[in-house]
């Protein structure tokens, strides 16, 4: 099983941690990532060896539903900006 390191990164991008990760495909190792950077604001850098796999961002929060004056709105509860 291919070997992959997992870099943890700040919101700067620079690396706070690294994990490995023995995982079967690159999109194993990237799914990987992206459960490890949860409450990571940077992202992740997937490496296996000296190749760059890919990386892996966390989610924008989803608006929430039924904001003052009925529109949507952000995790805040502030009123989402007209699209």
């Amino acid at each position: 099983m291919p070997d992959y390191r997992i870099y943890l990164l700040n919101a700067e991008s620079h690396i706070i941690a690294v994990c490995q990760a023995d995982c079967v495909d690159d999109a194993a190792a990237l799914a990987s990532a992206a459960e490890a950077i949860d409450g990571h604001a940077g992202g992740a850098e997937v490496w296996q060896q000296a190749r760059m796999v890919g990386q892996v961002f966390p989610r924008p929060p989803a608006p929430v539903p039924n904001a003052p004056g009925g529109g949507a709105a952000d995790h805040w509860g502030r009123p989402a900006a007209p699209a």
